[in-house]
Parts: C-alpha cells; sequence; structure tokens
C-alpha cells in the first residue's frame, strides 16, 4: 500500500474512533448524575449524522483527488494536501461558529474550493474525452441516480491495464536502480506509462509530441499514419521529457540543439527498445519515441505477399550471388525487416549469415550476430572496418550505409567478392536509391563489378479483415485508376464511420481505423548490360527508369495495384503510386 493509502486508512480509523465515542460514550456521561449541566441541547443525533455526511464526503474527495492526481501524473501531493487541508480547517472553523448552519455551510465551501479548484485544472491538462466538468458527464451522473435517459452512452469500460517495466541498461545494477527510482520520482514517469499503454493497444509503432507553451499534442503512429490524441498540460509534457532523458541517460539540450538517445522496457511479455529523440526549440520543441520489438520471428519470404517473379529474383541473388545488395526506402518502410528475411532466406537455403548491426534488435535462430560496437576512442565507421574484415559468412548484413564513409567501408568489403553484402539506405524509390549511390560514392565500374540490385520497399496499409466492405466500383473509378471495367467484378474499401467522439469503437480488431497492419510492396533495380552502359553518360532519373522499366523492373505501381484487386488493400490506400 503507498503512502497516501496508509495515510487516508489512519485518518479514517482515527475518526471513526471519535465518530464511535461520541455517538455511544457522550451520551452516557451526560445521562449520569454528576454531569455538569447547562441548558441543554448539546447533543443532537441528526447534527452528528450531518458531520458524519461531510467527514465521509471529505474523505471520498480526498481518495479520488489522490487516485486520479496520481493516474494523470498530475502534481498528487500538492492536490491531496490542499484538500485534506481544506477539510480540516473547515472542521475548525465549524467547531469556533456559534450558530450550526453558518458553520456547516462554511465547512462545505472550504471543502469544496480546492476540490473544483483541482477538477478545473486537471480539465486543462487532459484530453477532453477525460474531463469532469462538462455537460455530457453531467448527464451521464443523472442518468445513473435517478435512472432517466437524456440520450448519452454509458462510459465504455475501462481497458485492462498493461503491465510495463522498464530496463535501462549500460550500468552496474546499483547505479540503473538508482537511475530508475529517479525516473519513478519525477513527474513524467506515470504519463509515460500511459502514452506506452495507449500505443501497446493502438498497435502504435512510434509516439510524437509537439511541445509548445500551453502544453503537448500526442500523436501515435499507427500503420505509417499519425493519429492525434492526447493533449497535455505544460508540466505533465515537461515531465515526460525529463523521465525519457533520464532512462536513456540523455542531458537536458540547449535550444536549438537534438539529443538521441534509448532505453529497453518490457510491455506485458515483449521487449522494446525505445528510441528517444527531443529537438528542442525556443517556440515548439518535438520529442519522438520509436518502438522497436525484440523479436526472434520475421516473415518467411514467401510471406511477405511479393509476386513470384520477384521472389525467385531474390532467390537467385541470395543463391550465388557476390557483390553489394542494396535495400533502399523512407524512415519506417520496413528495410531493416525486409534484410532480416533475406538473412533468414539465406540461412534456409543453407548459406552462413551474419548480422553486424550495432545496435540490433532482431536476433533470428541460425543468424550469427557479430556487433560492430565501437571500443575506446574508435568511431563506429572504423568498428564496422575491424568487424567486416573478420567476419567470415556467405551473406552479411552491414546495417545503415547511408554516410559516404560507411557506404566505402562496406564496397572496400564487398570488393572481394567473397560474400553477398546487404545494406540500407534512405531513398524513396529504386532508382532514387541507384542514383543516391552514385553520390555516395560509387562508380560505373562498380556498379558493373559490385552491384547485384537495389530494392525499394514501401508499406501500404492492409485493410482490416473483420470490416472491410465489397463493393462494385463505378467505371469512373477504374478508368483513373487504368484498369479494364470488364474484368473487375468488385473491390474492397474501409467502412464509413462517423466521427465518435465517447470512445466507442464498433471493430475491436482496428479500433474504427479500417485498416490493420501493412503489406510491403517492392521494386527490385537489377544491373543489365543496357543500365551498365547508360550509367557511363550519367542518365536523368527518368532516363534511368525508364531503361529499368524496360529491363524488367516491375514498378510499386504495378505492385500497389495487384494488392488492391486481391483485397488486400484499397484504391484509396494505393492511389499515390498509381498517379
Amino acid at each position: 500500500m503507498s503512502a497516501g493509502g496508509v495515510f487516508m486508512r489512519s485518518l479514517v480509523i482515527v475518526w471513526l474512533a471519535l465518530f464511535g465515542f461520541g455517538l455511544v460514550i457522550a451520551p452516557e456521561l451526560a445521562w449520569a448524575a454528576e454531569f455538569p449541566r447547562g441548558e441543554g441541547f448539546y447533543f443532537s443525533v441528526p447534527k452528528m449524522l450531518a458531520v458524519l455526511a461531510y467527514f465521509l464526503v471529505w474523505l471520498f474527495c480526498c481518495g479520488w483527488v489522490d487516485a486520479d492526481a496520481q493516474e494523470l501524473d498530475l502534481e498528487r501531493l500538492t492536490w491531496t494536501g490542499m484538500t485534506i487541508a481544506g477539510g480540516v480547517v473547515g472542521l475548525w472553523l465549524f467547531w469556533l461558529m456559534p450558530r450550526f448552519f453558518i458553520g456547516y455551510v462554511l465547512a462545505l465551501t472550504l471543502l469544496a474550493v480546492p476540490v473544483f479548484s483541482y477538477l478545473l485544472g486537471r480539465d486543462a491538462q487532459v484530453d477532453p474525452v477525460q474531463r469532469v466538468l462538462t455537460s455530457r458527464q453531467f448527464k451521464r451522473l443523472l442518468q445513473k441516480v435517478f435512472r432517466i435517459d437524456l440520450g448519452v452512452p454509458d462510459e465504455p469500460p475501462k481497458a485492462k491495464p498493461v503491465r510495463i517495466h522498464f530496463l535501462p541498461i549500460g550500468e552496474e545494477r546499483p547505479q540503473r536502480n538508482r537511475r530508475l527510482q529517479k525516473a519513478r520520482a519525477q513527474r513524467g514517469y506515470r504519463t509515460l506509462q500511459m502514452l506506452l499503454e495507449e500505443a501497446y493497444r493502438r498497435r502504435a509503432n512510434g509516439i510524437r509530441v509537439e511541445i509548445g507553451s500551453a502544453g503537448g499534442m500526442v500523436h501515435y503512429q499507427v500503420d505509417g499514419l499519425p493519429h492525434a490524441a492526447v493533449v497535455l498540460g505544460p508540466g505533465r509534457a515537461d515531465g515526460l521529457v525529463r523521465v525519457c532523458l533520464t532512462l536513456a541517460q540523455l542531458n537536458w539540450p540547449a535550444n536549438g540543439q537534438r539529443v538521441r538517445g534509448d532505453f529497453p522496457c518490457q510491455i506485458e511479455r515483449q521487449r522494446y527498445r525505445v528510441r528517444v529523440s527531443f529537438d528542442r526549440q525556443e517556440l515548439r520543441s518535438h520529442l519522438t519515441l520509436r518502438l522497436y520489438a525484440e523479436t526472434h520471428r520475421v516473415p518467411a519470404l514467401r510471406e511477405l505477399g511479393f509476386a513470384p517473379v520477384v521472389v525467385q529474383q531474390l532467390q537467385r541473388i541470395l543463391s550465388g550471388q557476390r557483390g553489394l545488395l542494396i535495400i533502399c526506402g523512407p524512415e519506417d518502410s520496413g528495410r531493416t525487416q525486409l534484410a532480416y528475411t533475406l538473412l533468414q532466406a539465406a540461412h534456409q537455403r543453407g548459406l552462413q549469415a551474419t548480422s553486424v548491426e550495432w545496435p540490433c534488435d532482431v536476433h533470428l535462430e541460425g543468424i550469427r550476430w557479430v556487433p560492430a560496437e565501437p571500443q575506446a576512442n574508435e568511431r563506429f565507421p572504423a568498428a564496422l572496418k575491424r568487424v567486416l574484415g573478420e567476419v567470415n559468412a556467405d551473406v552479411v548484413l552491414a546495417g545503415d550505409l547511408d554516410s559516404r564513409e560507411l557506404f566505402s567501408v562496406a564496397c572496400q568489403r564487398a570488393a572481394k567478392l567473397d560474400l553477398l553484402l546487404i545494406g540500407t539506405i534512405t531513398a524513396d524509390d529504386a532508382v532514387q536509391g541507384l542514383q543516391k549511390l552514385f553520390e555516395l560514392g560509387l562508380t560505373p565500374a562498380g556498379f558493373a563489378r559490385l552491384l547485384t540490385g537495389v530494392l525499394a520497399v514501401r508499406l501500404v496499409r492492409t485493410l482490416c479483415p473483420a470490416c472491410k466492405v465489397k463493393f462494385k466500383p463505378n467505371p469512373e473509378l477504374l478508368r483513373r485508376a487504368n484498369l479494364p471495367a470488364e474484368r473487375v467484378q468488385f473491390l474492397y474499401r474501409s467502412p464509413e464511420r462517423t466521427a465518435n467522439q465517447d470512445g466507442v469503437v464498433s471493430c475491436i480488431s482496428c479500433q474504427d481505423l479500417g485498416y490493420r497492419g501493412r503489406m510491403p510492396i517492392v521494386e527490385l533495380l537489377l544491373p543489365t548490360d543496357e543500365l551498365r552502359e547508360l550509367v557511363k553518360t550519367r542518365p536523368t532519373p527518368a532516363v534511368l527508369r525508364e531503361a529499368a522499366l524496360r529491363s524488367g523492373m516491375r514498378p510499386f505501381s504495378t505492385e500497389a495495384l495487384r494488392l488492391a484487386l486481391e483485397g488486400h488493400t484499397s484504391l484509396m490506400e494505393v492511389a499515390s503510386y498509381l498517379q
């Protein structure tokens, strides 16, 4: 039991003891012959019951304010102390007043002031759905007390609590325990727990908080799209940032600076690595939390939904080709997971597969992990070069190669042509990825000798299987998608739903988003004789794309349209790829 709970329990026991004395012992003393008597009317059962009712209301208010402030990560000790002090001062003034009615009203007023002050303060710092002093909440209360129907749905039941444990690493146990205790003592600790709980329920893999002078707005990244959800008051937003920095062992940055770090946590039975990025600006700062699940399984290559020809081309690369395979895509496009899927496919074909990523959140059975962790006074490119020189495998994942220095290290190792080295870069499509390789230092000769392919990947949202709607598309929609009307009988889309302000969802599977999960679509650019000759002339992106399409590259639009026709996604979701 918490210290607040012990205090409230002790207060109840003491007060009930005094009340029992007043109700039972005092009348006996008053009836005794030796009791000094005055004018009488000192003891009144109705007045005693009124005082008992006041005490019970005061007790309820203290307990509710204490629990609510703790739940919402507000200034718990301040508000609970003010509520207790208001009741004590009210009782003291009540005993001093010669008139019972005036003293009783004064005591109720002194109790109501801190309680309503807390309600006004909490409503200013929480999401509108959580506010108490609203007409909707009053109507719900009237419906519940007087059993009348005012047209307001009942409050949805509270979700089952999610177990969260923070596990900061990088220190010895005593220091780690002190850091955890410091984080728990800070105001934003419960706010961080609440955000991670909600992210877990929403299946969100990212949380972004925009922080200004008026507080913070929380956005959850669900299936690649942000969803505004919670409003934080200035104190809660500042406390949230400080707790995240404490767990990630980061210092408070100066204006205009950004700090990055990470800390592990466990949500239910799944371990995550939470990567923290805090960009502090004078007017508006941004806190970003990215959740990476530490997993021991990735989908098999044939489970990703690729076209059979693309699967065959990737298997051919993994079977015997040596050199450099680049996987590109924007942030949160599934590059790393696709890379580990290829490592797993290589392992299943009897090849030795190794990852040298640092840090690494994916640990697969049969895949060796040799971390390229920098040693004392060693930079990461030097550590990557050292580890790549020592590793002995058929297929190696080198991780992010977005800098010129890292890409040069990878090219030097791949030039030995004794392994297939897989790396990732940031680019929107395969042609843009190839151009970025030239910017990083790849020469036409290196393209012809080293590069085995450029694999671009994007993620599209898949329709929720529980609530997706089958419909017959109109000819105009098919014409804009370049689809023959006579060959398409029906398509699928998400259901149309009206805005719901009560928090009640009609589809538990997708939380009324209409989509659940994502599927990858890919472009695989393979070097051909035509492309090898063309890159010597430094062609424009349009010319390079035309040549890649002639060489057999299936563009994103073809793959996106195939998923829509198979009912995995909607035309609206893939419309940007069809333009």
